[in-house]
């Protein structure tokens, strides 16, 4: 397998269709508020914008290639500063692996949500060293660079144990060395045991 090219909004079709699917079904009471951490040139977001009413859209991006984008190199530590739990809707359309940038994303989020999550197995299939602690791999291991490890690791993530959130819906697809999640949060209530609910798989 080759590398893996970086190409901005790669497979944009797939991309748009699946966040229209996750915000149907969501049916927010409230107006979206977007925060786009990898926004590029906003292409996905340009066509949402015309079938569902924003009341706020923050596109960050550490080359900003639209107007009025937030430049800032998004680490846990920007998540942070950013109050990323003002937001219902939250996009992770990343290069490699989006797990650091979502658990920094998931300790903050306190109201039912959509989120976006991208992750494109580059390369051979590097499986970084966070993942490795996720699966319980000492990174002394020599594993094979395989990039069905790499998207093994997709489960210890989608929810971390630490992070209290309920899944009530998830959409996946897949595309050359893509993996795109939609997903639909909501902060778990206390009074009620942790469950999963039935995920749908769309891809």
């Amino acid at each position: 397998m080759g590398s893996m090219t970086k190409t901005d909004n790669a497979n944009l079709e797939l991309k748009v269709e699946l966040r229209r699917r996750v915000l149907k079904a969501a049916r927010f009471r409230r107006p979206l508020r977007v925060l786009d951490l990898y926004a590029g040139e906003g292409k996905i977001w340009r066509h949402l914008r015309a079938e569902f009413k924003l009341a706020g859209y923050t596109p960050c991006d550490i080359r900003p290639r639209m107007a009025g984008t937030l430049k800032a190199n998004v680490t846990p530590l920007f998540v942070e500063a950013i109050a990323s739990g003002h937001y219902n809707v939250i996009d992770i359309d990343t290069y490699g692996e989006p797990w650091a940038t979502w658990a920094a994303v998931a300790h903050r989020i306190h109201q039912r949500a959509a989120i976006f999550l991208t992750h494109g197995v580059v390369g051979m299939g590097q499986t970084s060293h966070m993942a490795l602690e996720a699966m319980g791999i000492p990174h002394a291991w020599k594993i094979p660079v395989k990039p069905h490890i790499a998207r093994f690791a997709a489960r210890f993530f989608i929810v971390p144990e630490f992070v209290k959130l309920r899944i009530e819906s998830a959409w996946r697809a897949e595309a050359g060395n893509a993996t795109y999640y939609g997903l639909v949060v909501s902060p778990l209530d206390k009074a009620k045991p942790p469950a999963l609910s039935s995920a749908e798989n769309n891809g």
